[in-house]
Formats: C-alpha cells, sequence, structure tokens
C-alpha cells in the first residue's frame, strides 16, 4: 500500500446507534398504518424528516421539515438546527399545529 500511496480510511462508529443507546430510542412502537398512506387522504398523515446540510469546514446544520404521507409534499413548516436533538423535531410538530 506504501507502493502505491493507498490508505485504508477508518469507519467511524455510527453516531445514531451511539444516540439511540443513549437516548434509549430504539424501542419499537406497533406499526398502524402497514405503509398504507394513500387510504387516509391529505394532512391525516404527517411525517417527519431530518436532513443534513453540510456547509463550510465540515460543519454541519439539521433541517427538519414535515411531509404530507398522501401528498409526498413537504408542508410550511420547517426549523434549522446547529445540534441533532428530538428538541428541534418536537419544534417543528410544534411550529406546524
Amino acid at each position: 500500500m506504501k507502493k502505491f500511496n493507498l490508505t485504508c480510511p477508518i469507519r467511524k462508529a455510527n453516531p445514531y446507534r451511539r444516540m439511540a443507546k443513549a437516548l434509549k430510542t430504539n424501542n419499537v412502537a406497533e406499526n398502524l398504518l402497514n405503509r398504507e398512506f394513500t387510504n387516509y387522504g391529505a394532512r391525516m398523515v404527517l411525517l417527519t424528516d431530518i436532513t443534513y446540510i453540510s456547509y463550510a469546514n465540515s460543519q454541519r446544520a439539521y433541517l427538519s421539515t414535515i411531509l404530507d404521507a398522501y401528498t409526498k409534499q413537504i408542508l410550511a413548516a420547517y426549523v434549522l438546527s446547529e445540534s441533532l436533538e428530538i428538541d428541534f423535531v418536537l419544534e417543528t410538530v410544534h411550529t406546524y399545529s
């Protein structure tokens, strides 16, 4: 590897696994919808999504949005945060309601 100047990057630990253990959010809830979103109509089933936005010097921002599962459109509720905490997702839900 040295001869051809090859390197093998070491993978970092998965932050989600570490966060789930710390927050104990790895409990699985009962699946009530069975992924049949179109049976309920518009604005009846709402989903949250978190998107990572990378910018200057490998810094990240987190964008939490609410998605209508029937129309697959992002509703007019979003929150931008510098840290990945559950509170900012709940803040997105409160802004919508």
